[in-house]
């Protein structure tokens, strides 16, 4: 019976060193807070930073359109939690890119900034003066953090 030698530097090395590689950056990754460009800070989604002004129109918004398939008791505490350390533009663009169902896009930047304000308000998020917007850069600076609470908004 003959054994395999496993050498340092073979095919077989490489492949697992490149693999504990990833691992090891996807492991720092995720353990680091995303890294803001050019020194800019970030927000939280403790400080108040979508109005109540974009969250009546995304309330408004949702029974209008999402409503129709969505109980909003789905985008409740748990799965604000399951964004949570995220940038809220990465909420914005999964909405974006997946909702409607029918039509994926199909409404206007404001209009899905308005849903997730919505979404931040049932979940006890504070409202501030500044509204939340829809400009990519921007909304990669706000991180989604808790702690997240039923919020009974009232009309």
């Amino acid at each position: 019976m003959s054994e395999v030698a496993f050498r340092p530097y073979g095919p077989t090395a490489t492949l697992a060193l490149a693999a504990l590689a990833v691992v090891q950056a996807s492991v720092g990754l995720a353990a680091e807070p995303p890294q803001s460009p050019e020194g800019a800070e970030y927000r939280s989604t403790r400080d108040g930073v979508y109005s109540s002004r974009e969250a009546g129109r995304g309330r408004a918004l949702y029974e209008r359109v999402c409503s129709y398939c969505h109980d909003m008791s789905e985008f409740g505490p748990e799965y604000m939690a399951g964004w949570e350390g995220q940038p809220i533009g990465a909420l914005y663009d999964f909405i974006r890119a997946t909702m409607p169902e029918d039509n994926p896009g199909d409404l206007s930047r404001q209009q899905y900034a308005d849903v997730v304000a919505y979404m931040l308000r049932i979940n006890g998020a504070p409202t501030g003066e500044q509204g939340l917007g829809n400009d990519a850069a921007q909304l990669d600076q706000v991180l989604i953090e808790g702690p997240f609470e039923e919020f009974d908004d009232p009309r």
